[in-house]
């Protein structure tokens, strides 16, 4: 049993790191969930909120997420500044394209909740609040909140192959296959 929970964690895992597009799938179920307790459980809801809090939580989630964009921004020309090694040159070579992607991701969450906060604290200006500003504003923190995992999870998958490659003892040869020793030769002490 625990076996067949790993292997579907790892091919969970497997879609999720791939896919950025699965990010959308998981706001929507997030987002459907809150919207049925709110509907049919009579949860609260931000509308809820005088004009007041919603502004103090909308400004707060901007700065948040101008945060996380800086965050962001400086682990990207981190790896692509720093990264060296083998393992992380084949790494840029062969994931290329989803490297990519997944940077692009955790970039343009916080620009996009920065945006859609700014626009909440301009457009929500009744007392009563404009309930689809609110859930538009529910939608980025969601979104926000699954691509900063991602972004995590990327660091420290990079961080973690950066210390393979300055920690092993053998290295590969620029375009070849095998191992070839980078280790230093310790030194004969004159006891032998």
């Amino acid at each position: 049993m625990l076996t067949r929970m790993k292997q579907l964690w790892i091919t969970v895992r497997g879609l999720w790191s791939d896919r950025p597009l699965v990010d959308w799938v998981l706001v929507a179920v997030i987002v459907g969930v809150h919207t049925a307790l709110v509907r049919w459980a009579d949860m609260g809801q931000m509308s809820d909120l005088v004009k007041d809090d919603r502004m103090r939580i909308y400004t707060t989630l901007a700065s948040v997420s101008a945060l996380l964009f800086g965050f962001a921004t400086a682990s990207i020309a981190f790896f692509y500044g720093s990264a060296k090694g083998d393992r992380v040159d084949i790494m840029k070579k062969v994931l290329s394209t989803q490297l990519v992607s997944a940077w692009r991701a955790s970039l343009s969450a916080p620009l996009v909740a920065v945006g859609v906060c700014i626009g909440a604290i301009a457009g929500d200006a009744r007392a009563d609040g404009r309930p689809w500003v609110q859930w538009l504003v529910e939608v980025s923190a969601v979104l926000l909140a699954i691509r900063a995992f991602r972004l995590r999870w990327l660091f420290i998958k990079t961080l973690a192959l950066m210390a393979l490659d300055s920690n092993s003892p053998n290295s590969y040869a620029p375009g070849t296959s095998s191992p070839v020793a980078t280790s230093v030769p310790r030194r004969r002490s004159a006891e032998g």
